[in-house]
């Protein structure tokens, strides 16, 4: 179909028909990883074809999907103008409300959370009508699935993600089920439940693999290479973090080299290579610059590295600047508790003692604050216990905090 498309452009297709090629080159070119081409041709599809129409709608998602992995936030509040001038006041059509479900999603991942959340509410108002049609729900339990990821409900966001995933297998749509097995074992990582979202992740990247899904392989593999490095397999990790980041790079996806790099970082923290870490972890900050929140997480494992290299009053400035960072963007996906692990522990290696002892013990209320609106017992004791930096982060706030009080009262 796509070599008819190409054939058909040559000849010198116009009008709709040209646009409607358009978007079906730019769904390929997704698919392939080729970003660039991607964005081109799912912005000259929305220009050429009728305001309104299901495919502009469509093209209107991809060019979101676009700019947010290039980069491209000022695309994304236009595409968002654009959505909310041909919203159907009346009664929002399905193709509609998909492509609303899809900006949202693009504009949280931007770090605009108040369009974001602006266009949350206009889904909500109509989302029941879409209940029982999987095509039109699967997006809006995905969207929803990210806002509640960002508002910290960690086990909610895996519920959606979950939903998400069943609606697009039951619309046979495979490609974005493997993009929603990806996400929904990330999620799982998250909450300390690592056998799962390993065996999630490996099954999504053969996935990608068979279909060859270049696009949804690059954070597929990040993800994975994010596991193994939390479980302890650092050789694998780096392997398959190094593989992330070159084809995310390839891809000219800024985002995914970033958290790819970001993780890559850690993981040669962690294995002793000291240098190359400190590498990798400057390359995610300057990749992330457009990223405010994914840029939080990287300025913070630069700080670990500084830390772990004995360059405290480094590590203690760049952790303050992530702090300062995670403030101003008010929620991350991922990243907080270990920002704000960092920062206590440069405190302290700096002799701040008092300053430390403050800092972990806000780390440890907002740690707790997320813990408890894990609903299972078992998997919020297994949040707290099995994902390194919420067990580091309640073992120096007993060590800093309550044993020093106690101390302080006996004398």
């Amino acid at each position: 179909m796509v070599q008819w498309a190409e054939r058909a452009l040559s000849l010198g297709a116009s009008g709709e028909a040209q646009g409607e090629l358009l978007l079906l080159r730019a769904e390929a070119r997704r698919w392939r990883g080729d970003l660039a081409e991607f964005g081109r041709c799912a912005q000259i599809a929305l220009r050429v074809l009728p305001k309104g129409t299901a495919a502009w709608h469509a093209a209107l998602s991809e060019a979101g999907r676009a700019a947010r992995h290039l980069g491209q936030p000022e695309d994304l509040l236009q595409l968002d103008a654009a959505l909310a001038d041909a919203w159907p006041e009346g009664q929002a059509s399905a193709p509609a409300v998909t492509a609303a479900a899809s900006i949202a999603l693009d504009l949280l991942l931007a770090g605009l959370h108040d369009r974001a959340e602006a266009l949350h509410r206009r889904i909500e108002a109509v989302a029941e009508r879409f209940r029982d049609d999987p095509s039109v729900s699967g997006p809006i339990y995905r969207q929803r699935g990210m806002r509640e990821l960002f508002a910290g409900h960690l086990d909610e966001s895996c519920a959606m993600a979950a939903q998400a995933l069943r609606c697009y297998e039951q619309v046979g749509d495979l490609r974005r089920a493997c993009i929603e097995r990806c996400n929904l074992g990330f999620r799982e990582s998250l909450l300390g439940a690592y056998a799962e979202a390993m065996a999630r992740l490996r099954a999504a990247v053969a996935e990608a693999e068979r279909m060859g899904l270049d696009y949804v392989l690059g954070f597929t593999l990040h993800d994975l290479g994010r596991v193994l490095w939390r479980t302890g397999a650092l050789d694998e990790a780096r392997v398959v973090q190094a593989r992330a980041a070159a084809l995310c790079a390839a891809q000219g996806s800024r985002r995914g080299e970033g958290w790819s790099r970001t993780y890559l970082a850690g993981i040669l923290r962690d294995a002793g290579r000291l240098d190359e870490a400190e590498v990798e972890a400057r390359r995610a900050a300057t990749l992330l610059e457009t990223a405010q929140q994914a840029q939080v997480a990287a300025r913070a494992t630069l700080a670990s590295v500084l830390l772990a290299r004995g360059r405290s009053a480094e590590a203690l400035a760049e952790s303050r600047e992530a702090v300062a960072q995670l403030a101003a963007v008010e929620s991350v996906e991922e990243g907080e508790a270990m920002t704000r692990l960092v920062y206590a522990e440069a405190l302290f290696a700096a002799g701040d003692r008092a300053e430390a002892r403050a800092a972990i013990a806000e780390a440890r209320e907002r740690l707790l604050a997320v813990a408890m609106r894990i609903a299972d017992p078992g998997m919020r004791e297994r949040f707290l216990r099995d994902v390194e930096e919420n067990a580091r982060t309640l073992e120096l706030a007993r060590a800093w905090v309550d044993d020093d009080a106690g101390a302080g009262s006996a004398e």
